[in-house]
């Protein structure tokens, strides 16, 4: 009787060590790699607003049990875009800097879609690297005064250098009335022995109503006031005539109807230009309008200097 309760134990045991190994979870899980590799930026020190950046990251290597992975960018907090430029086992990503001054960032993810849950029952998983960088604040548009000839390319690749002292480039109006398809103006960078001392921007304009000429300047004036933080100091007239010339004052921003109708008339003949002084904290802004080569055009020219 004895020997039989042995044996009868001894098979019980052999049967729970049986029903012990079936239960050990024999999946091969979905995991990812241990790591992911920091963003380089082609440069983190001195950018401007809307300069050409470039950054470059090391994908991932590693993990198990996945199907599928995808790589993506995300501008501060943008949507996340497909990383198109892969090779060579990096992804790579050319974009301009923030255009408001202070700390941004740049994420890059790689995202996995698991053959089975990991060990936490996610389908899924990723990785994000992210890095931080800051947009100088700078005293019109992209630049600083004092900029030498090199950065103000750097800055503005589309700008070329015309000789020691000047560079120049076409861009997108500052001022235009249509900001989502504004027109392209002419811009000019002014170096005294390498050092940025002024900016001049440049463009003719055609309008089918006489009143749009003047209008063209105060929409200006209102945006440079908005957005650019200057305040309009003086607008006058100059009346051209055979050998004499006299300045009225006015108030530019006031005008409207058949006054503005008729001031507009007179600058696109010829019989007056037109000028108005604005500034700010870090510069002056003069802006000219007058005559143009051909009937029915007026050029309009911007000046920004330095403060004193």
């Amino acid at each position: 009787m004895k020997r039989l309760f042995q044996n009868y134990l001894a098979i019980c045991g052999a049967l729970l060590l049986c029903v012990g190994c079936g239960s050990e979870d024999l999946t091969q899980h979905g995991s990812l790699p241990s790591s992911i590799a920091d963003i380089e930026l082609g440069t983190t020190s001195d950018v401007r607003p809307g300069q050409p950046m470039t950054a470059q990251v090391t994908l991932p290597v590693g993990g198990e049990n996945y199907t599928e992975i995808s790589y993506s960018w995300q501008h501060d907090d943008n949507a996340w875009n497909d990383a198109s430029n892969i090779e060579d086992g990096k992804a790579y990503r050319q974009f301009t800097a923030a255009e408001t001054p202070g700390n941004h960032s740049l994420s890059f993810r790689a995202r996995y879609v698991y053959l089975a849950p990991d060990v936490n029952g996610n389908l899924s998983g990723e990785l994000i690297s992210t890095v931080n960088y800051t947009v100088e604040t700078c005293d019109v548009f992209s630049s600083k005064w004092g900029d030498s000839m090199e950065k103000t390319i750097e800055v503005y690749p589309q700008t070329s250098k015309v000789d020691e002292t000047q560079c120049l480039g076409a861009f997108p109006d500052p001022f235009a009335w249509n900001t989502f398809n504004p027109e392209n103006i002419n811009r000019l960078f002014h170096f005294e022995e390498n050092r940025l001392t002024e900016i001049t921007d440049f463009f003719t304009y055609t309008s089918s109503k006489a009143g749009g000429y003047i209008y063209k300047l105060q929409s200006a004036c209102l945006d440079a006031e908005e957005s650019y933080g200057f305040t309009v100091v003086r607008s006058y007239y100059l009346s051209v005539g055979e050998g004499t010339s006299s300045t009225t004052e006015i108030n530019l921003l006031k005008l409207d109807g058949e006054e503005r109708d008729a001031l507009g008339a007179r600058m696109a003949e010829g019989g007056i230009t037109l000028t108005v002084e604005l500034t700010s904290a870090t510069c002056d802004l003069r802006m000219n309008a007058g005559q143009g080569e051909n009937q029915g055009e007026v050029d309009y020219m911007r000046t920004f200097t330095s403060k004193p």
